[in-house]
């Protein structure tokens, strides 16, 4: 498929409640994946980055506040892809 601006940029929302967050993968080559990371960062904390789960698909309830999240996926062959970051501003 063609380049789509709006599924590679990152994304800006805010949550209330719980947060489901996917990581989708496709490859045209027949790559499988190895592992996932989901990863969760908070502005502030100095580039502090933790990893929130090993699943393609995790639902949490964050923290009030900011919050950013990327996923990590690697492929069988060692290539690693990252997400573009979705940001989060979690509401009460």
């Amino acid at each position: 498929p063609a380049w789509q601006p709006e599924v590679w940029t990152e994304k800006r929302f805010t949550n209330r409640g719980p947060l489901a967050l996917v990581a989708n993968f496709a490859s045209l080559t027949g790559r499988k994946v190895v592992s996932v990371a989901i990863m969760e960062g908070v502005p502030g904390r100095n580039g502090a980055v933790t990893q929130m789960s090993d699943q393609a698909e995790s639902t949490f309830t964050p923290s009030p506040g900011a919050h950013f999240y990327y996923a990590k996926v690697t492929q069988d062959d060692g290539n690693v892809l990252w997400s573009a970051p979705v940001w989060v501003m979690q509401e009460e």
